[in-house]
């Protein structure tokens, strides 16, 4: 068969698999009008199923694709995304017509006050169900769409690859995974999802006084008080944490642009970071040395000059410009060995990345993020490595890294990611240790989480609190350094010397998957701006990154 032939069996398929999915989720959201939870299931079984039609239709389009190349892939997908397009906007239409004929006829008759509960609930959410019955069909669909380009093509440096992600990745990252919205429709319909939100409302609950306690004795850097100020009064009230470091970054970029503020240096460029980490005595893995001249560090790397102070392998490749886990630019060099049996591909990646501009390629705030970014000169660093934990499903060392989430000098929870498990961890009030895991991506969009098992291999992490207890001190006690309301400090943990935790990184623009925690840790956020509890350092105090710094060393530091 032809190439063209091939793409019309692919548009042929595409078509009815469109038609299925707005038929499905339209009757889904006729179901949800008239109040017939057995129906709804029912229902929204036969849209999920019909989305698995559309995805592998796009699969299939990509097996074609490996034969008869990547026009076939590109043919199938403008006709799937055609559907998507046209189905989505008869979707709307539709299930705004079923809204106000079912609102009418009930406000008719005998169920006036069934209704009323039914109808106020679901009309605010009524946006949010327009997207979940159809959109977030279309933007999974997208985005197997974008990485099956990804992979067939061998790289996400094409224009058009780009385009897509940059494109339809925000609005799915913002609307599925900040959002939740396949949990507020699954919820009703799955135990697990309840339970997750309760115990999560709990939680809140509980440590809510403490962080109120907290504020009070915080002391604020004026850079903060300026970026996060407007997250207050700015944001509607049931602001979302994408919308709050959305928000931060907007203020952040346009103190740049008016007063040339650049303390988001202490995030946005890595050896501003060090350097910060390095002054203030905080404990970091070893920093071999730092470069901001492209030649003399690849002479570093091939002399092997670079290595002199070193003990320890592996050592880590990291980029001071580039902070985006999507650049993939930390590279591990085993041995010394390594470096001259591959020194043809090493200097390449050292030459490509050194060239290359960070770009928040997949978030809402790209525009403003990239705007900081801009400003940062390329420069690299070699990190000694730091001790790792044996993970038995793996069957390897792995790092243990906890991303502790800080608001106002206080640890909330930390976000785990191991051997493709995602996990929350807490420390309650009482001290003790409590993880949550998820076993897919699927699971982390639905908000279905349950505790760890008894025998899981993570159980030590709630046997020895210890370890938790390190973190959470030494993220507490960065925040302050730093006097951020709200920071994400990374940090290295070790099963073998629970008190030997290390810094890895920060982050001031967090794009990690709180579950339901998002939402609560944006009302802590703001709590103390609310009530005014906030007391700030000297006006004319330094910027963030410089702190620590003396006169006789301000103007020229090194690692």
């Amino acid at each position: 068969m032809t190439l063209a032939g091939w793409g019309m069996v692919v548009f042929i398929v595409g078509v009815p698999a469109a038609a299925i999915t707005v038929a499905m989720g339209a009757a889904a959201a006729a179901a949800a009008a008239t109040i017939r939870p057995s129906v709804l299931k029912v229902l929204l079984a036969a849209a999920t199923a019909s989305m698995g039609v559309g995805v592998l239709v796009m699969i299939s389009a990509a097996l074609l694709g490996r034969q008869t190349g990547p026009a076939t892939l590109m043919y199938a997908t403008g006709a799937w995304l055609l559907c998507a397009f046209l189905g989505a906007v008869v979707f709307i239409v539709f299930a705004h017509a079923v809204l106000c004929l079912v609102s009418q006829h009930c406000l008719h008759d005998g169920s006036m006050r069934l209704w009323e509960k039914e109808l106020v609930s679901w009309s605010q959410r009524r946006a949010r169900m327009v997207v979940c019955s159809f959109g977030w069909v279309t933007n999974l669909t997208l985005v197997v769409t974008v990485f099956l380009i990804f992979k067939m093509q061998g790289g996400a440096h094409t224009p058009t690859v780009q385009w897509l992600i940059g494109t339809f990745s925000p609005p799915y990252v913002y609307n599925v995974e900040n959002l939740l919205l396949l949990a507020d429709v699954s919820g009703p319909f799955d135990k697990r999802i309840g339970e997750t939100e309760r115990r999560a409302e709990a939680y809140f609950r509980e440590q809510k006084p403490l962080f109120a306690e907290a504020a009070q004795n915080f002391t604020l850097h004026p850079y903060f008080a300026a970026t996060s100020t407007p997250i207050n009064h700015a944001l509607h009230e049931r602001a979302t944490y994408y919308d709050a470091v959305g928000k931060r970054l907007q203020i952040m970029a346009n103190l740049l642009r008016t007063q040339g503020r650049d303390d988001f240096r202490i995030e946005k460029d890595k050896c501003a970071m060090f350097r910060f980490l390095k002054r203030n005595r905080l404990p970091i893995p070893p920093i071999l040395g730092q470069w901001s001249d492209k030649s003399k560090f690849l002479s570093a790397l091939f002399t092997a000059s670079a290595f002199n102070n070193n003990t320890r392998w592996p050592v880590f490749i990291k980029f001071c410009h580039l902070t985006q886990g999507s650049a993939c630019s930390t590279r591990a060099i085993p041995s010394l060995e390594y470096v001259r049996d591959n020194w043809a591909e090493l200097k390449e990646f050292v030459e490509q990345k050194w060239v290359m501009r960070a770009d928040d390629l997949t978030r809402p705030w790209r525009a403003d993020s990239n705007t900081l970014t801009d400003v940062v000169l390329p420069g690299a660093l070699l990190q000694g490595p730091f001790e790792l934990t044996y993970s038995p499903v793996l069957e390897k060392q792995v790092a243990m890294e906890l991303k502790v989430e800080v608001l106002w000098g206080r640890a909330y929870l930390a976000r785990v990611i191991v051997d493709d498990t995602d996990a929350l961890l807490y420390r309650r009030k009482d001290g003790r240790i409590e993880v949550e895991l998820t076993h897919s991506y699927l699971d982390s969009i639905l908000a279905r989480m349950h505790l760890v098992p008894m025998g899981h291999w993570w159980n030590w992490l709630s046997e020895n609190p210890a370890h938790v207890r390190c973190a959470w001190d030494l993220a507490e006690r960065t925040a302050r350094l730093i006097g951020a309301d709200q920071i994400r400090i990374d940090i290295f943990i070790s099963k073998r010397h629970p008190r030997d935790c290390m810094i890895n990184e920060n982050s001031l623009s967090s794009g990690e998957m709180y579950i339901r925690h998002g939402p609560k840790m944006v009302q802590l956020w703001r709590e103390p701006y609310r009530h005014n509890w906030v007391r700030q350092m000297p006006s004319d105090s330094p910027p963030v990154h410089l702190q620590g710094m003396t006169s006789d060393n301000y103007s020229h530091e090194e690692l």
